[in-house]
């Protein structure tokens, strides 16, 4: 293909037909950046072909507005479908290595927590501006170690960052951490954090196994009580909706269901199907699929088989060290050679989606919720549109969409705040939106 391809170019400039070489150009970039697999199409980023800062990516967020943002190893990126715009510490990130990315919502509104290899970033969303605050470090925190490795956000808004020293905790006002002192019994350098919806946070650790914190007040080490989980070295962890733990470490992956410490684990490695055994990152999708970054590739497990996917099948590169779900329904894979956006074109298995042919609120996910859920409609013609959530006694409490809306599907994530900037509390609400004369609206179910 090459070679004609060569071969035409020649042709064309002794033509001097330079349009059409560019157009061929054009062309040849689109193949190389996005190719059809079986049952879905992959697109692959890199600083070559895009405004990513760095090829490898080792963490992938996905804010309220849209965008998806990208810790590579020389900056923070973020995109939102169409422009491309860095963060580096020019703009008061701690440090161009990027690890970890957490987000959440406050009455401040959205924030994303950078975890980075000179300590930690806060930012500040909005659709109008992006705020860096000034980084947090030993210096001027009660942050244990610069070296911070992982993020994340309990229910009670505590974030929590692994470091090479052990954790550390801050609620907004107050810094706590867990060292050899008083948690850590071995190895106290923690590579990654996970917080469940039920309040559980978990710490994997190498060379100590996972711990287990019951609020900030209890600690369950996996490697002293559960005996089952397949290496100490855990590189990831993810908490399913379903409250499945999933530990991935340098000898396979280890599921955990129940209450159990000692039954109810499960193992896989590569004989299972996985395209590798050193694990980095975990997460799942709409579907309910469960993705796993290993160094061989990324494989998705449906709770009985494991599929995966590897350069050959579009995958920038096999080593996979991060993986996020976009309410789309596609899946980010950040790699050590770029970025892939794959979708799985089978929406319904065996039959084809029918766009509806009036205004729809198409689904609500995931439903029940907790703590965000994402709400699709469907608009068949262009027009203003108004977005708002209520509560079961009519009253609205927040508003979503307020804007001009070209025809089609769309996605707006609800984090259950109202508009004061106040948690909702649990139980059923409803998304109501309207156009014109037009309205829809669909149920969904906060839980805590």
């Amino acid at each position: 293909m090459i070679f004609r391809f060569v071969l035409h170019r020649e042709i064309l400039m002794r033509r001097g037909d330079m349009k059409l070489f560019r157009l061929l150009l054009t062309f040849l970039f689109f193949v190389t950046c996005s190719s059809l697999a079986l049952g879905g199409q992959w697109k692959t980023y890199t600083k070559e072909n895009s405004g990513l800062a760095d090829n490898e990516v080792r963490a992938i967020c996905l804010d309220s507005i849209g965008a998806v943002w990208f810790g590579t190893k020389n900056g923070l990126t973020r995109f939102d479908g169409a422009d491309w715009k860095t963060y580096t510490t020019a703009d008061k990130l701690a440090h161009n290595t990027v690890n970890s990315i957490a987000y959440e919502t406050t009455s401040h509104g959205p924030e994303i927590w950078v975890a980075t290899d000179d300590g930690v970033s806060v930012v500040s969303v909005k659709p109008d501006a992006i705020t860096f605050a000034t980084p947090y470090r030993k210096d001027n925190t009660g942050l244990i170690s610069n070296m911070v490795s992982s993020a994340a956000v309990d229910t009670g808004h505590v974030k929590w960052f692994g470091t090479d020293t052990g954790a550390a905790t801050f609620s907004g006002t107050a810094w706590k951490s867990y060292t050899t002192e008083n948690m850590f019994t071995g190895s106290a350098v923690v590579k990654s954090v996970a917080a469940s919806s039920q309040g559980m946070v978990y710490l994997g650790t190498q060379g100590s196994g996972a711990i287990r914190f019951d609020g900030v007040t209890t600690a369950t080490p996996f490697d002293t009580f559960y005996t089952k989980i397949a290496s100490d070295s855990v590189y990831a962890i993810y908490i399913s909706p379903d409250d499945t733990r999933w530990f991935g470490t340098d000898l396979g992956v280890s599921r955990h269901t129940g209450t159990s410490v000692t039954i109810n684990w499960t193992t896989f490695t590569v004989n299972d199907g996985l395209a590798g055994d050193y694990i980095h990152a975990i997460a799942s999708d709409e579907k309910g699929l469960i993705w796993v970054g290993s160094e061989g590739g990324v494989s998705s497990f449906d709770g009985s088989t494991w599929k995966k996917y590897t350069k050959q099948d579009g995958l920038a590169g096999n080593n996979v060290y991060a993986i996020a779900a976009a309410p789309d329904g596609s899946m980010w894979f950040g790699t050590e050679a770029g970025v892939s956006n794959y979708k799985d074109g089978t929406v319904l298995v065996g039959k084809t989606e029918i766009l509806p042919s009036a205004l729809t609120i198409r689904r609500c996910f995931p439903n029940p919720f907790n703590p965000q859920v994402t709400i699709e409609y469907y608009l068949p013609s262009g027009g203003f549109v108004e977005l708002s959530i209520y509560n079961l006694a009519g009253q609205k409490i927040r508003q979503l969409e307020y804007n001009t809306r070209n025809p089609g599907v769309h996605t707006v994530i609800w984090d259950g705040f109202d508009d004061n900037g106040m948690k909702a509390s649990s139980g059923t609400y409803i998304s109501h939106v309207k156009m014109g004369k037009l309205t829809a609206s669909k149920s969904m179910v906060l839980l805590k």
